[in-house]
């Protein structure tokens, strides 16, 4: 029985909730219980446990399963693997290692396997190997599994499947299903929190999908929120992608100040260390920086 993981899921569902120990802990146990409970210190009886799986809004199976299955170490360093090569874009080795996984299904829980095939189904795809046809067809069938949803949403895989699909609908010119999966991870209040990056990837995706539908205005509101957001998180990771795609929406338009969102980007992208991304802005953009007052601002690369 695995007390440490038990007290970090506790604790980790009480802060998504906006609850403090003491208010877990009214009306169901000392608060001085619940910080050794989430300290790994003590093991709640399974009536506390109940009342605490109530207030957190949490399946008591799920933390049940937390404590006692030995085998979440290993699906969770294998998890972290395969997002590690899907972030560098090794799909050979997403493939392989998911295709492996894979034939032990029968000794593998529910949520894993959804992931697994997820995953193997979007490296399929990008080696060639699945229609896109194929992979959103396997992804949605996943995402339908009730028996699996709450550990999606637990472990943050819905809004990344989502993800998934609103990106391959978007390839397809599919816009209103990519719109859908898009609008559905934004209503997530939790998503600032669980995964703050992720969201503001959407904002900038989303944007991008509705400047390419030709919705310009809903683009343009869309990456407002997402340039908010990143602000409000202190987290520039796509800063420079938002107000390159803003300055996209306002060229468009023919509107002067899209020569300054393309300066910004620039330089975010250079705050960031984008520099393909940054150069690629550069060249494509390359008539907004030859004015002299703004190279002189901007430490733009010599032709």
């Amino acid at each position: 029985m695995d007390l440490n993981r038990l007290g970090k899921e506790i604790h980790y569902f009480r802060s998504l909730r906006g609850l403090s120990q003491q208010e877990l802990a009214r009306d169901i146990c000392n608060q001085s219980e619940i910080s050794r409970i989430e300290s790994g210190k003590a093991f709640p009886t399974l009536q506390t446990l109940y009342f605490i799986s109530l207030k957190l809004n949490v399946p008591i199976t799920y933390l049940l399963h937390t404590s006692m299955n030995e085998r979440v170490d290993y699906i969770e360093e294998t998890m972290s693997l395969i997002n590690e090569l899907v972030l560098h874009k090794q799909y050979k080795e997403v493939y392989e290692l998911t295709k492996a996984e894979l034939k032990r299904t029968d000794e593998l829980e529910g949520s894993y396997v959804h992931f697994l095939r997820w995953q193997h189904a979007v490296a399929a795809f990008e080696m060639n190997r699945m229609s896109i046809e194929e992979c959103i067809g396997q992804i949605e069938a996943a995402l339908q599994d009730q028996t699996a949803r709450f550990l999606f949403t637990a472990q943050g895989l819905e809004e990344k499947m989502c993800n998934s699909l609103a990106i391959l609908y978007a390839e397809k010119k599919h816009f209103s299903r990519s719109f859908y999966y898009y609008d559905r991870i934004i209503s997530q209040e939790t998503m600032s929190q669980s995964d703050p990056e992720l969201l503001l990837k959407v904002f900038y995706n989303y944007g991008k999908a509705l400047f390419e539908a030709g919705e310009l205005e809903k683009a343009e509101k869309i990456i407002n929120k997402g340039i908010r957001q990143s602000k409000k998180l202190g987290n520039m990771t796509f800063l420079g992608q938002l107000y390159y795609q803003r300055g996209c929406c306002k060229e468009t338009r023919e509107e002067p100040s899209a020569s300054k969102d393309f300066f910004k980007a620039y330089a975010f992208m250079e705050e960031t260390g984008k520099v393909v991304l940054q150069a690629i802005i550069y060249e494509e953009k390359e008539d907004y920086f030859m004015n002299e007052t703004v190279r002189s601002l901007y430490p733009f690369p010599k032709k």
